[in-house]
């Protein structure tokens, strides 16, 4: 059976929601840096409640590595698998506010044929190694317009994660920055 997401029994500690529907007899490995995380999400507009993205299968090295966002990884550590998280996110805790001055308009002809269409994607080289993907958003004639805000810039987002599974990450793994193993949802 599958419950609507405001019938979980959920307590709320500091803004973060967790529950345990899980009873184990052995003791649950709890997250902790190093580790592999498998995690399934959902993100919702705080303002509408509108579903934004869902995933059944995320994976990221927790501690510091850029996998998710550091309030979303602050907020996992110690939890255990089977656990469920929600918490919600101010737009400076996520993805910030928009910024109007990454809104330009540039000749349509100035972009590669794959990103001639609304939704298309280009990168746009910010110095020698930081690349914004800019997505256009208008064509008017012979103009388009990019924007450069991440899509949920300005928003207020609450997202619910379930914890699928935790493990100590492979020495290339730390090395990387990221699984390089990924584990088929299960």
């Amino acid at each position: 059976m599958t419950w609507p997401i405001a019938c979980y029994p959920v307590t709320k500690v500091n803004h973060v929601a967790k529950t345990n529907p899980v009873v184990s007899l052995t003791p649950a490995r709890s997250i902790q840096s190093g580790d592999i995380v498998r995690l399934r999400f959902m993100a919702f507009d705080l303002d509408t409640g509108a579903c934004l993205q869902s995933s059944d299968d995320l994976s990221y090295l927790q501690g510091g590595f850029g996998g998710v966002l550091p309030r979303i990884e602050t907020a996992l550590e110690g939890c255990c698998a089977g656990q469920t998280i929600e918490l919600s996110l101010a737009p400076e805790e996520a993805f910030g506010q928009r910024d109007e001055n990454r809104v330009i308009q540039q000749s349509l002809q100035s972009l590669p044929p794959e990103a001639r269409e609304l939704g298309g994607v280009i990168d746009q080289a910010l110095g020698a190694t930081l690349c914004i993907p800019y997505r256009v958003i208008a064509i008017e004639e012979d103009r388009v317009t990019l924007d450069g805000n991440h899509p949920w810039a300005g928003r207020s987002i609450r997202f619910r994660f379930d914890i699928l599974s935790i493990r100590i990450a492979s020495p290339a793994e730390q090395e990387a920055g990221y699984p390089l193993e990924w584990e088929a949802p299960r």
